[in-house]
């Protein structure tokens, strides 16, 4: 077989898995193990057919067959790992049939099983014992203490391990295999349990088939590979750029796995924590630096971008690295993270982290790409010199309160915001790149990004319907974003800034009361009222704590030692009976919350809409 040629054979599990004549070898660089459950029971099924079944592909390097006996397995390895977990299962169960009956017979079957399924003993050296599969380094302890050694480590229920960890995915399938064998041959003599034990590992199992690709070179390997799973039906597009980034950065030498697998390994650990999907945060990444591509072709992009260049494909993994933590302080950073982005400037710090924590609850992430792109190019941290050479004061707010504005308070679609940053983004990274001036910088903000905003803010009736559906609800995002809407309303009548935002200081106070007992009313009656923003306001912790459901008579003295705008205001209107919340006790009447909301809708069409539109110019 040339180096540029490929054997294509029809093959069964009893010819290529059954007693190979080599060893199998996961590169160190595939995927974990994935299977779930569903997975295990689907195989499962599959082995009990009645007839045999096609199982797929599976595509094999054979470049070390002949010298090393080593055959690399490129595609395929989540079924051989399943496949050694079920012959594990099934030798235990015999080496507990053994000891029931203690029967040597019982411990030399389950060896056979072992020597079938899981290794044997050197041909050439009776003192060497191999296994047939070298796994990938994310598992390979955990699969010969538990699964390949003989005997192995027994895995039990209590068997403590990691949540959604490789480990537990092994854990479960050994589980499961072992539950549905033995519910089969609970009621089996010990001869009968023999029997169909060998007859599942050596009939059912062995009889099905797949295609069989050898394949001596390793680029057309790849190819191969790539093209099997090109639908993402076997295998993810993060998982092909993770075999890409690998094989290109790593190459044919050791030496580099380290770093490299440290890396990938940082990243990965940044994203669980941050519980944002791998493929996301890819197509985040792409989108916010070159270009929007669908799921589906961002593999191909990729690859073209950086074709078979080296140093390309390692300066790509260390900007993986930090641009999955630029997101890490996008989504989830505190303001000290904010802060030293910014090279410890805390007044840019503040604005930013200002914006981050209302839109981290809006109801959209497209805001991310922008943002990623943002903080990459303005990163400051450990004295870097930031790409983007500029200043806009404005910049943080107008991103902020227009992204709030569009899907928060308009609950519009995103299509047509997410075409503008994409297409933001990919200008202002040419920018970077071509040097651009100061000028030139504002000039791309003004526009190509808040030109197009000011093109979409709405008119007072369109913002008025949208701000008027805003309610409160008791979970952490609402309250968010209550606190943000009323700290606005409070700065904007000339309130003291930010107050709102410090839990530990300021409540959000229904004036009437969630439990109206005390106001004569159910809660049945106040259902549609009681959470608009007409009903609420920012009060200092220790006054909302006196207030209770009190009747609005105490809650009016206690409230009159509040130093917060907003309830100044309120208590003056209730006075002058133009919000006259007394009538809610006393006539069922709930006409000032509605217009207390109308006031408050004219004050944040201001901040949304007016105030928006002469900020950006």
């Amino acid at each position: 077989m040339s180096s540029k040629s490929f054997e294509v054979v029809k093959s069964s599990i009893n010819s290529v898995y059954i007693e190979p004549k080599n060893i199998f070898r996961i590169p160190r660089f595939q995927r974990q193990y994935t299977w779930e459950e569903k997975q295990i029971e689907e195989f499962w099924d599959t082995i009990n057919s009645e007839q045999a079944i096609f199982l797929g592909t599976i595509i094999f390097d054979v470049r070390d067959k002949t010298s090393n006996k080593i055959t690399e397995i490129i595609d395929g390895q989540q079924r051989y790992l399943t496949i050694q977990i079920l012959g594990s299962v099934v030798r235990n169960i015999i080496l507990k049939l053994g000891n029931a009956e203690k029967d040597l017979k019982y411990k030399q079957k389950a060896a056979g099983i072992h020597k079938r399924i899981l290794g044997r003993q050197d041909v050439d050296d009776d003192d060497v014992f191999y296994n047939y599969l070298i796994t990938g380094d994310s598992i390979k302890t955990f699969f010969e203490k538990y699964i390949q050694n003989n005997p192995s480590l027994e895995i039990t229920e209590e068997l403590v391990v990691l949540k959604n960890s490789e480990e537990e995915r092994v854990k479960k399938a050994y589980l499961k295999f072992h539950e549905l064998i033995s519910n089969i041959i609970a009621n089996k003599s010990y001869d009968e349990k023999i029997d169909w034990l060998k007859e599942l590992i050596s009939i059912k199992l062995g009889q099905h088939y797949f295609v069989k690709i050898e394949i001596e070179d390793e680029d057309l390997a790849y190819e191969i590979f790539e093209t099997v799973n090109a639908k993402g039906v076997d295998l993810s597009v993060a998982d092909l750029i993770k075999n890409q980034i690998f094989k290109h950065v790593i190459g044919s030498h050791d030496k580099y796995l380290d770093t490299a697998k440290s890396q990938w390994g940082s990243i990965l650990e940044t994203l669980n924590d941050i519980e944002f999907s791998l493929k996301d945060f890819l197509s985040y990444y792409w989108t916010s630096k070159y270009e929007y591509v669908t799921d589906k072709k961002l593999y191909s992009a990729i690859r073209e971008k950086f074709k078979n260049d080296k140093k390309k494909w390692e300066n790509f993994l260390s900007d993986l690295k930090n641009n999955s933590e630029y997101l890490r302080i996008i989504v989830s950073g505190s303001i000290d993270d904010v802060f030293i982005h910014f090279g410890d400037d805390k007044n840019e710090g503040e604005k930013v982290y200002n914006s981050l924590r209302v839109l981290r609850n809006t109801n959209a992430k497209t805001w991310i790409v922008l943002y990623l792109c943002l903080f990459r190019n303005l990163d400051s941290s450990n004295d870097k010199k930031p790409n983007i050479p500029f200043a806009l004061a404005n910049r943080w707010q107008i991103i902020e309160k227009f992204t709030f504005l569009y899907f928060q308070i308009l609950n519009a679609q995103g299509n047509w915001y997410f075409k503008l940053i994409k297409d933001f983004s990919k200008q202002l990274e040419i920018y970077v790149t071509a040097g651009k001036s100061k000028e030139e910088y504002i000039n791309l903000f003004i526009k190509e990004l808040f030109t197009h905003f000011k093109n979409k803010l709405p008119t007072f009736t369109v913002f008025e319907e949208g701000f008027e559906s805003i309610q409160y609800r008791d979970d952490k995002k609402s309250r968010i974003i209550i606190r943000y809407i009323l700290n606005e309303l409070e700065e904007k009548i000339g309130g003291n800034l930010n107050e709102g935002y410090d839990e530990g200081k300021v409540s959000i106070e229904h004036v009437l009361p969630q439990a109206p007992k005390e106001w004569g009313l159910t809660k049945k009656i106040i259902k549609s009222h009681v959470n608009k923003l007409g009903n609420l306001t920012l009060i200092g912790k220790a006054l909302n704590g006196k207030m209770g459901n009190k009747p609005l008579s105490d809650k009016i003295e206690i409230a009159k030692g509040s130093n917060i705008k907003l309830v100044s205001q309120l208590l003056e209107n209730i006075e002058k009976k133009e919000w006259d919340f007394y009538r809610i006790s006393s006539d069922k009447d709930f006409t000032a919350i509605e217009k207390r909301l109308e006031y408050l809708s004219k004050i944040a069409n201001e901040i949304w809409v007016d105030d928006l539109r002469k900020r950006m110019g």
